[in-house]
């Protein structure tokens, strides 16, 4: 099935004012990929939409819907829920949101493993400034070129931290981290939840864990988000 870029009811302004159903306007995931709601000109999707959380919020209120349709008789149980998880995911927006708001902006520069945390970038205005795979698939590979290129760029923009992610083999990331002067330290989920026993287990918690490790990596452990 084709994911869209933004689902409808999601809130692509950052201050939290929601656009209008039906309005088409660009997209900018980070990465310097414009793309709108209702034509993608055959230009590649970026799929990972769910770290936006207001993605999965609106997504939580259709999969509630489809379900009502399927088993009526439980209708009330998969809307009550839903709206429980939609709390859950404003609040986790909210949060979010200010934490990040504690990052200098001259900070907030993301370089990640590959290009999957542009809809992160773009919720909290987070500037994606490359990846070590400079696609939206694990499954390419960087050449030489771009890899010396993004270092060239990690070092212009004073970038202090790059991000590994766990289901990606760090060796790359870390040798360009030790090459740029930054840090290596926090791995970061891209597409994957964490361990059952971790506190990435959920998505809320992955969410909450990426952040704060964003957090920690752009400011050199002067921020952290606390969201007891």
């Amino acid at each position: 099935a084709t994911v869209p870029v933004k689902l409808e009811g999601g809130d692509q302004d950052h201050g939290g004012e929601k656009k209008e159903k039906g309005e088409g306007h660009d997209h900018d995931h980070g990465g310097g990929k414009k793309e709108k709601d209702d034509d993608h000109g055959g230009e590649e999707v970026d799929s990972h939409w769910w770290h936006d959380p207001t993605n999965v919020e609106a997504a939580t209120g259709k999969v509630a819907t489809v379900l009502g349709r399927l088993d009526p008789a439980n209708r009330s149980f998969f809307t009550d829920n839903a709206a429980r998880y939609e709390q859950e995911l404003n609040s986790l927006d909210q949060a979010i949101a200010a934490c990040v708001n504690r990052i200098p902006a001259r900070d907030r520069k993301l370089v990640t493993d590959h290009d999957a945390f542009g809809y992160l970038a773009n919720r909290y205005g987070i500037e994606v400034i490359g990846a070590v795979i400079p696609a939206l698939t694990t499954q390419a590979e960087p050449s030489a070129g771009d890899l010396a290129e993004l270092e060239k760029t990690i070092r212009a923009e004073k970038v202090k931290a790059v991000f590994p992610e766990s289901s990606v083999p760090s060796q790359t990331a870390e040798a360009i981290a030790r090459d740029t002067g930054a840090s290596a330290e926090y791995v970061l989920y891209g597409d994957t939840l964490g361990p059952a026993d971790s506190e990435a287990a959920s998505y809320t918690g992955m969410m909450k864990v990426n952040t704060d490790r964003i957090a920690r990596g752009l400011t050199g452990d002067k921020v952290t988000c606390d969201f007891d």
